[in-house]
This record gives structure tokens, C-alpha cells and sequence, in this order.
């Protein structure tokens, strides 16, 4: 079995999380400044489990827009909840964004 999820925060304890890490072959999706998949801090022992992917955009001088899916380390820590990074969550903005990798 195969599993994709966008944004998904930390749920599950350490042993928890390296049971199913033997289960389920688990692809996360992350899009860069999303604030959700560290909304539950490690401090607190909760852990994420599967291959976390990081979709990142940069911009050319020529107004072009490039998207990548990077490789990140599991728990990753990311920006502040706030107005301007809500809107990273949306799974439209998932789809939006994954569309233009390659």
C-alpha cells in the first residue's frame, strides 16, 4: 500500500510512528511555508512517519516561476501560523503548486 497526504500534521507518538513507518510506505507532501505539518511540536513527542517530499517554487529574474519537490528530513520545522501562510494549506494549493513539477 501506497500513501499520499498534503500537509498532514504530526499525530502519532515515537513507537507509534515507527510501527506503521514498517507498515505503510507513506509519501508526505509539503508545501514550503505551510504551517500545519509542525502545528504539534516534536518537543511534545509526537512524530511524523514516511518519506516527506517539500515543494518549493523560485522565481528568475524574467518573471518565469519554477517548482520543485525536494527530499526533507522528517521533522522539519516551519514557519509561524499566521494570514500569509494559512492559505499554503489548502489543498488547492497543493494541487496548484504539484501540477507544475516535473
Amino acid at each position: 500500500m501506497h500513501v499520499h497526504t498534503f500537509g498532514e500534521p504530526r499525530v502519532f507518538d515515537e513507537s507509534t510512528a515507527d510501527s506503521f513507518q514498517e507498515l505503510i510506505n507513506k509519501t508526505r507532501w509539503l508545501n514550503y511555508g505551510d504551517p500545519v505539518p509542525s502545528a504539534i511540536g516534536s518537543t511534545l513527542g509526537f512524530r511524523h512517519f514516511g518519506a516527506a517530499r517539500l515543494i518549493s517554487s523560485s522565481f528568475s529574474m524574467w518573471g518565469d516561476t519554477s517548482y520543485t519537490y525536494a527530499p526533507k528530513g522528517q521533522d522539519y520545522t516551519t514557519y509561524n501560523l499566521g494570514p500569509a501562510t494559512v492559505y499554503r494549506h489548502k489543498i488547492s494549493s497543493y494541487i496548484e503548486r504539484l501540477s507544475h513539477c516535473e
